[in-house]
């Protein structure tokens, strides 16, 4: 049966801007990802309403079917997922299941993450959506483990080992994931602390951050004209692509001189209890910085953001993980 979200021919999802060349598309994908991962996700009740808004809005700007789910059966690596029309029966079930626990709210640490490993498993099993199950799937556990006083720093784990961890998942073992989630995992109990701290910063760091957060309000709004040059005026959209290569460029040198100020170093040991969305993005931290509403939270997780792209660790698993599992049926 031929696959209705590709151009005939090829693998090439049928996308907003036509694009038919797999690897262009691929980065467009990558560029837009980017983009909205510096957007806020809309609130929602953790259910599969939510779910598909959190897709939507990770995808929205490519595929027409963001936020859908898929009306195909398919595999991927030799996995065959749910089948299309038990998928809204099936994940209902599990959001309903998710809600009578109360969104896994107040269990210590061991036991939240042995629930989250299950809910975890079970949605990616139904994998509901064409492409970006993934990144979705991610981005909603976060949340969840907000909502609920911890915080996921996925970037402390390695794209073998979640790999490993979803195909035990799949299986129905899900000690791996488990265990990564535990590794990965902060409680959100220490924001006075990193206020207090935050404030104790002088001048020369304040100084820095607010032009390492101006680059990258300048980064992010040319990301966007490439974006939407690329197909209307390739030429444009060329030029600019140097313009965000130079900048990103720079950013990786900024990045790496703001991390080696002593006291960005000790701040740095702190917890990554916030992330950059959850902060609202670059864009909202420039208006607080220049507003001077500076919050110990926005210093954090923009240094840890630095220290990631020093690392070059930030898009590790961030680049269309395709998990390898054997055939299973909801």
């Amino acid at each position: 049966m031929a696959d209705p979200y590709v151009y005939p021919g090829t693998q090439t999802l049928i996308n907003k801007f036509n694009i038919r060349d797999f690897e262009k598309l691929q980065n467009l994908e990558a560029d837009f990802y980017l983009a909205r991962c510096y957007i806020p996700i809309e609130a929602g009740n953790f259910d599969y309403v939510h779910l598909k808004m959190i897709h939507k809005h990770f995808f929205g700007d490519l595929y027409e079917w963001a936020g859908q789910e898929r009306t195909i059966d398919f595999t991927k690596a030799g996995s065959l997922f749910a089948r299309k029309e038990f998928i809204p029966k099936e994940l209902n079930k599990i959001f309903s299941q998710l809600k009578s626990e109360n969104y896994l709210c107040s269990l210590v640490q061991k036991d939240f993450f042995h629930k989250l490993s299950y809910y975890f498993n079970e949605i990616n099993a139904a994998h509901p959506f064409r492409e970006g199950n993934g990144r979705t799937l991610r981005a909603f556990s976060s949340l969840l483990s907000q909502n609920a006083g911890y915080y996921l720093d996925w970037t402390k784990t390695q794209k073998d080992e979640y790999t490993k961890a979803n195909i035990a998942g799949f299986n129905g073992n899900y000690v791996d994931l488990e265990n990564i989630f535990n590794k990965i995992s902060s409680a959100l109990d220490i924001k006075q602390n990193i206020e207090i701290f935050g404030a104790s910063l002088d001048e020369d760091n304040i100084e820095g951050l607010k032009k390492y957060v101006d680059m990258q309000v300048q980064l992010t709004e040319l990301v966007r004209q490439k974006n939407q040059t690329l197909v209307k005026n390739p030429d444009l959209s060329k030029s600019i692509g140097q313009e965000v290569k130079q900048l990103s460029q720079n950013l990786k040198i900024m990045s790496k001189k703001i991390i080696t100020l002593p006291k960005n170093q000790e701040m740095l040991k702190l917890p990554y209890v916030s992330s950059l969305q959850q902060q609202g993005g670059f864009e909202a931290i420039q208006k607080r910085f220049k507003n001077n509403e500076i919050k110990g939270y926005d210093i954090l997780c923009v240094l840890r953001y630095a220290r990631n792209q020093v690392l070059s660790v930030s898009q590790s698993l961030d680049s269309n993980l395709h998990t390898k599992k054997t055939g299973r049926h909801l």
